[in-house]
């Protein structure tokens, strides 16, 4: 039976050098970006998982669980999957007019490209620096693995960044899809 308080999330979490594909339950209430900023929440629990890890150019699935509890200051993203909820109508209204800035971020094992969302009278560098969030979110983005840039995902519609696990960001270049 399904519980109208719950939402559930098809998420792919990426840590180094691991991917994790499952469900993520959360509270109805709760967009998937304001529950990976909460900070008293120190775990994500995940369902039907398939994990995998990189070898050979490639992620190749090694096992399926039931469950597993993935520590959240170890996650360098994760990328909301096409079964996931939609937000409500009042959520998709911007209390701020924002305006995308395509960005290029390194955060190994990751290399991403999307948009961050800023009010049009800031900057993104100054937007970044003032995050108080430990997840940013990007939107249309395209994925690459970081050493080899072998390209892992495109066209994904919201993928949450780890602030401390960035390394680098830059904005995007021409020539980046």
């Amino acid at each position: 039976m399904l519980n109208p308080n719950i939402a559930t999330h098809a998420v792919t979490v990426f840590t180094d050098p691991v991917r994790w594909e499952g469900l993520l339950d959360i509270p109805a209430h709760r967009r998937l970006s304001d529950h990976m900023a909460d900070r008293d929440l120190q775990y994500l629990v995940l369902r039907r998982v398939q994990y995998a890890q990189w070898q050979n150019q490639s992620y190749e699935t090694i096992e399926e669980r039931d469950s597993i509890v993935l520590v959240k200051q170890n996650i360098a993203a994760i990328a909301a999957g096409a079964a996931s909820s939609s937000p409500s109508q009042d959520r998709l209204i911007e209390r701020v007019p924002k305006v995308p800035t395509p960005l290029v971020i390194h955060i190994p094992p990751l290399l991403l490209a999307g948009d961050f969302h800023t009010p049009e009278i800031i900057d993104w560098f100054a937007a970044l620096r003032a995050a108080r969030a430990d997840f940013i979110p990007l939107t249309n983005v395209t994925l690459w693995h970081y050493q080899t840039h072998t390209l892992l995902e495109q066209n994904l519609a919201l993928v949450l960044v780890q602030v401390n696990r960035i390394i680098g960001v830059e904005p995007k270049p021409a020539s980046v899809p």
